[in-house]
């Protein structure tokens, strides 16, 4: 593997699996807060990809958990100032997203100049139809 390639996909402790693995110990979602953290992912993408009445369903999911999550924190946890707790949960999404978006470019790059194939078992979060 060539030096541009090695950089070009990086499989290093920089790679998106790693990346923010010690935010992720350090904020120790629980698994109402890691749900929300996926859904929000999956809808977000989901939303752009299609729009219309399936981008409409999705911030409607998007919505009610919103709700469901600040009910969690106010009554379950008994936790009326959970602003931060959301700030980092939703900064490390925003980190993810924009990593999939550089992601995307790549793959884009590589097919304009058939650089080489990559598979990815699922291939559609990084290529849209």
């Amino acid at each position: 593997m060539s030096i541009i390639t090695a950089s070009f996909y990086d499989t290093s402790e920089n790679n998106i699996t790693y990346k923010y693995a010690q935010e992720m110990m350090e904020l120790n979602p629980d698994d109402v807060e890691l749900s929300y953290l996926l859904a929000d992912l999956a809808l977000s993408h989901a939303s752009k990809r299609f729009r219309g009445e399936i981008e409409e369903i999705c911030e409607k999911l998007m919505e009610n958990l919103g709700n469901s999550l600040h009910n969690y924190y106010v009554e379950q946890k008994e936790t009326p100032r959970y602003a931060l707790r959301l700030a980092q949960i939703l900064k490390i999404n925003r980190k993810i997203k924009e990593e999939v978006i550089q992601i995307r470019s790549k793959l884009q790059l590589a097919k304009i100049f058939d650089v080489h194939t990559v598979e990815f078992s699922h291939m559609e979060y990084f290529e849209d139809l």
